[in-house]
């Protein structure tokens, strides 16, 4: 493959997408096709190309080999999807006798959320005109389409004169809902138009722990890809883009819900509840820990990572192993309480 024909390749792979890419995109894209194609990964660049769906979980897959290519040049042995296993996890690393599986899991889709955020500027440039000293919430669903703008329009319009405070409003009605909306007063400022404070997908926002929820089952379902528990020098690692999810969900997702405590003496503390995933038999035995990874370049398919790992504490003694095999930033553990 030569330049030319990897930046064509980057350029055919983006008009498969709703994504905008720049020149810098394309760039970045056609160096690691050829740093891939170099390291015998061809396997990964097709699937790339094919797109489909699932793209974004191939873009997070190939920005990982790139990385891991660079990190260790040619030192370690990389097999996307080895055919010998079925089904495989998505890669196999072989570096001073230790088996690395890595199964990735993408948590957000930079497709759904461009698509929403485009929406969401819409109705926004809509209710800012409306002088009504309000702030709004607007949840959209994943079925919300650009024919829906206008209506959901109308529909704050209407609610927004008189809706009761915090009371949630369903677009178009609770049978099909496409939309939710809730109003409420402002406290110490002065507004005179009505002003959109929280907005996003409907799926995505964490609403009484459904940030946390999703991610136990994305790695519930990652750590299935694994016919075999951690031993020896064989490790299993579940990556997760996590650029839409916060190092608390996180935390409370693998390790134990976080509370806060006080004893009949004043004394004041906290601690987490016997509900983290890493306490889970079918899924502790399985994994040494969770690869956090976020992207370096936000909002773009093509980036380095910053990389948070999260150690299961029963396989403590792997974290050399785990750093040899990739540059880890942050290594948190139950102990951590995030900001």
């Amino acid at each position: 493959m030569t330049e030319v024909e990897a930046t064509d390749i980057a350029k055919s792979v983006f008009e498969g997408t709703r994504y905008k890419p720049t020149e810098q995109d394309i760039a970045n894209l056609s160096k690691n096709l050829l740093l891939l194609e170099k390291s015998g990964l061809n396997k990964l660049n097709k699937r790339l190309m094919e797109g489909g769906k699932k793209i974004w979980d191939t873009f997070v897959e190939h920005n990982l080999a790139a990385e891991l290519v660079l990190f260790h040049g040619g030192s370690i042995q990389i097999t996307y999807e080895p055919e010998e296993i079925k089904p495989p996890p998505d890669l196999r690393i072989i570096k001073e006798g230790v088996t690395y599986w890595i199964q990735v899991k993408n948590l957000s889709s930079l497709e759904r959320d461009n698509r929403i955020d485009r929406l969401l500027n819409k109705i926004r440039g809509f209710t800012s005109d409306i002088q009504i000293g309000k702030f709004f919430g607007c949840l959209l669903a994943p079925n919300f389409s650009e024919d829906d703008v206008t209506g959901l329009q109308d529909f704050i319009f209407e609610k927004a004169k008189n809706g009761i405070e915090n009371q949630e409003y369903f677009f178009p009605g609770k049978k099909e809902i496409k939309a939710k909306v809730i109003f409420w007063l402002p406290r110490n400022l002065n507004i005179s138009n009505l002003t959109m404070e929280i907005s996003g997908d409907m799926e995505a926002v964490n609403l009484t722990g459904r940030a946390r929820d999703q991610i136990k089952r994305s790695v519930i379902k990652a750590s299935a890809a694994f016919g075999w528990e951690v031993k020896g020098s064989t490790i299993n690692i579940v990556v997760m883009d996590a650029d839409k999810h916060d190092d608390i969900d996180i935390c409370d997702a693998l390790f134990g819900s976080e509370f806060d405590w006080e004893n009949i003496n004043g004394q004041q503390g906290w601690d987490r509840k016997k509900d983290g995933l890493f306490l889970y038999d079918q899924v502790s035995r399985k994994i040494v820990g969770v690869l956090a990874v976020r992207r370096k370049l936000s909002g773009t398919p093509v980036s380095d990572y910053d990389k948070a790992f999260y150690i299961n504490e029963n396989f403590r003694s792997y974290i050399p192993e785990v750093k040899k095999l990739i540059n880890v930033e942050r290594l948190i553990d139950s102990k951590t309480q995030p900001e």
